[in-house]
């Protein structure tokens, strides 16, 4: 004899015990379980089936949808706040994204729900919904710290749709760096990294010149004012030997000194792929100018170098003259406020003549005089790959910018 019973209504929180009989990970509700009241049992005689029924094949059953399919998005944002671990979390995410037709139905919703996390700088809203959402740039104001960039940092391990973060001026130190490089060596699509003006230090170069050796889809970096000194320097020379991805390297206001700059140049004698190298305002002087020239000798990748306010005066400014000579790729030169003199821009003319790949030449701030211009005047004469030259905030006199104006502005920009 069978019976039948019968069963109140389906409740919410059944749908939770559901996702855990199915394996997430869910925390204990802190909120008391609403009593369910006892089944009422009645037994009803059920008439045994005729033999010739027996032999019928009985119908497969349809599949049941999935059950994040059947949660409106309030219930899965509920559920998310429920999981013990961030990773956990990240998982059911990429699950609703995938397998939810109701979240497909919200993608309105969800961009404007990210973009207000992101105002408020929600750093647990923001590690969700960068995972559900199809966002390929995010930028974070607010001041979220080592903390959040952690919380933030699992979500990238598994994150498929961002190309361009950036976290600038958001106090995030090494252990924040340390997170964000662990996450990136797993990561297959951020393309762009700005985490500039906070405090990464020598660790978390480290960090990041470890995830540079195993990353292979990062192009651009950016570590201006990042307290990084020389041996941060030396970890990121380390990566860029081995390195096949990175294009562009920004390390505009930090304190590599002479010694980093060397470590710098060795990489750029193995390096193939860098293409924009900024080391301004580093205190690397005449020799790290040297190093760094040494370096692009035989360089066939670097197309931009800026090493701008780095005090190299005459004696690097005849290093680069030299490698000027050798070096077939570089367009860009950026030699700001270095204390070149006259004597320093003939030092130049000596690689200029022989250069056939420079288009624009930076010499703004410097102490260049009548006699220095009349060095550059005799290198365009034979330079005929040169168009601009910036001449700016130098001790030009007035008969002197005239003159040029008047022969050469016809064949190229000279920014006086």
């Amino acid at each position: 004899m069978k019976t039948h019973t019968s069963l109140p209504p389906r409740r919410c929180f059944c749908k939770l015990e559901e996702l855990r009989q199915a394996g997430f990970p869910l925390r204990p509700s802190t909120h008391p379980t609403p009593a369910m009241p006892e089944p009422c049992v009645s037994v009803v005689p059920v008439p045994e089936p005729p033999a010739a029924a027996l032999c019928v094949p009985l119908l497969s059953p349809q599949p049941r949808p999935s059950i994040i399919e059947q949660l409106p998005y309030d219930i899965l944002l509920t559920i998310s706040e429920s999981f013990k671990s961030d990773i956990d979390l990240i998982v059911f995410a990429a699950a609703v994204r995938i397998t939810s037709s109701n979240i497909a139905r919200t993608a309105e919703t969800l961009d404007a729900r990210l973009k207000r996390a992101i105002k408020q700088s929600n750093i647990n809203d923001i590690s969700l919904l960068i995972n559900i959402s199809k966002q390929t740039e995010l930028t974070i104001w607010e001041r979220v710290g080592s903390s959040g960039t952690i919380k933030l940092s699992k979500s990238l391990e598994l994150n498929t749709s961002l190309r361009s973060l950036s976290l600038e001026g958001l106090s995030i130190r090494s252990d924040g760096v340390a997170s964000l490089a662990r996450a990136l060596i797993r990561n297959t699509t951020l393309a762009d990294l700005n985490i500039r003006g906070n405090l990464v230090g020598d660790d978390g170069a480290a960090h990041l010149g470890e995830m540079l050796t195993h990353n292979t889809v990062l192009t651009s970096l950016h570590l201006q004012g990042c307290q990084i000194q020389e041996e941060g320097a030396k970890a990121l020379a380390s990566a860029l030997k081995v390195n096949h991805s990175l294009k562009n390297l920004n390390l505009h206001l930090n304190t590599i000194g002479a010694s980093g700059a060397k470590y710098i140049g060795e990489a750029l004698t193995a390096n193939k792929t860098l293409e924009c190298l900024d080391l301004s305002h580093n205190g690397i002087s005449s020799d790290g100018a040297q190093a760094i020239s040494t370096g692009l000798g035989d360089n066939a990748a670097l197309q931009s170098l800026n090493l701008s306010i780095n005090h190299i005066t005459d004696s690097g400014a005849q290093a680069i003259g030299q490698m000027l000579t050798k070096n077939t790729e570089l367009f860009r030169l950026a030699l700001r406020s270095n204390g070149i003199s006259d004597k320093g821009v003939q030092h130049l003319y000596q690689g200029l003549i022989c250069n056939h790949s420079l288009l624009d030449l930076d010499l703004k701030g410097n102490f260049i005089g009548d006699a220095g211009l009349e060095w550059i005047v005799a290198c365009l004469k034979q330079n005929s790959a040169l168009v601009r030259v910036h001449l700016q905030s130098n001790n030009l006199s007035k008969s002197s910018t005239e003159l040029i104006a008047s022969t050469l502005m016809e064949r190229l920009e000279v920014l006086l």
